[in-house]
């Protein structure tokens, strides 16, 4: 009970020196590591519930200096955010669950999960989710085989935890065709688009985390918008799509066919884009935080009012390779209008 108390101080402490930190910094925690704190707050209560009375209302007031520290700089919150980032329902959750930090890089984590205040879409029952019902799929694909799988997915709630009805097996999509299909607001976490045909396909403000891109057609695909949290996107195939506003973290796109793609006004975090052709891309108003751009081909790539921390070299040679790194490249993002790109150097290990 005591290690558990004092990781839930330090996790509070972390929390509330991050409010002070910008955006931009590595070393800030993000809406997971929130949701990592509150299961901590979880499991003390349940070994707190565990103990006699006694002992419990002594171990409670042990906790209390620590909760009312995570109370003071926080604010009232619903809960359906995180709900949303845990993946759980909200039924039976302690109070610290329906409170967010007041300021901080966090908070602008969480806007991105906005969209679950607006629904009412978290896991709380199947009946109010929004994008995980046939009736959310705005218009389905041409083959047989692609409309199939949705229906399947779709039609296979199962019950959690607290009578919580969830979706257990990912949509199951690779090699499919979806052409002619608008996902634009589909719950697809984890699904499986494994070499899929995805080309000119609406996926408006879909969610996308964990999700399978690799090797898939998402020529002129729209995803706008959407979540693609820890996604899978090596040698995808994706020249002039479309990913305005898109939220991109912790993600793969090695080697991914960008030419031409839209990124613009994207948060791009921690994601890889090694070695991936993003000639005549438009970064325009990205924000980035230690995004990987190892040889990436960027020749006549719009990257004016782009900020934050990336990682080269980057290849901005035209007709031949030529890398740049360091100053040379942060003066070259610069002389196109984005001043406030900062270039890290890799620690190379001897």
């Amino acid at each position: 009970m005591i290690q558990l108390r004092d990781a839930w101080a330090a996790h509070v402490r972390k929390i509330d020196a991050d409010r002070a930190l910008p955006y931009e910094d590595h070393t800030v925690w993000n809406e997971h590591d929130l949701c990592a704190a509150l299961i901590i707050r979880d499991c003390l209560q349940l070994a707190i519930d565990g103990l006699p009375a006694e002992v419990a209302s002594k171990a409670t007031e042990y906790a209390a200096t620590v909760d009312e520290s995570f109370r003071s700089y926080t604010v009232a919150d619903s809960g359906r955010r995180m709900a949303a980032v845990a993946e759980m329902g909200l039924r039976d959750r302690g109070w610290w669950w329906f409170r967010v930090p007041d300021s901080g890089p966090i908070v602008q984590d969480l806007a991105r999960w906005d969209k679950f205040e607006r629904r009412r879409g978290t896991r709380v029952a199947m009946s109010e989710v929004t994008g995980r019902s046939v009736c959310d799929v705005r218009c389905w694909p041409h083959d047989v085989r692609a409309r199939r799988a949705l229906e399947e997915y779709f039609g296979q709630p199962v019950t959690g935890p607290h009578g919580v009805q969830m979706l257990e097996v990912p949509l199951e999509a690779r090699g499919l065709d979806f052409s002619g299909a608008d996902l634009s607001e589909l719950d697809l976490d984890c699904a499986i688009f494994f070499e899929a045909g995805l080309a000119d396909v609406r996926m408006i403000d879909a969610t996308l985390d964990h999700a399978w891109l690799i090797r898939t057609d998402l020529t002129r695909a729209d995803l706008s918008s959407a979540s693609l949290v820890k996604t899978q996107g090596r040698h995808c195939r994706a020249p002039y799509a479309k990913l305005h506003g898109a939220d991109v973290q912790k993600s793969d796109f090695d080697h991914a066919d960008l030419l031409g793609a839209e990124l613009d006004g994207a948060r791009l975090r921690l994601t890889s884009f090694a070695e991936a052709d993003l000639r005549y891309a438009s970064l325009r108003s990205c924000r980035l935080h230690w995004a990987g751009f190892e040889k990436a081909r960027m020749a006549d790539c719009d990257v004016a009012e782009a900020a934050g921390t990336l990682l080269g070299p980057i290849d901005v040679g035209v007709d031949s390779l030529h890398l740049l790194d360091g100053q040379e490249l942060q003066e070259w993002f610069a002389a196109r209008g984005a001043p406030e790109i900062e270039v890290l150097q890799r620690v190379r290990s001897r």
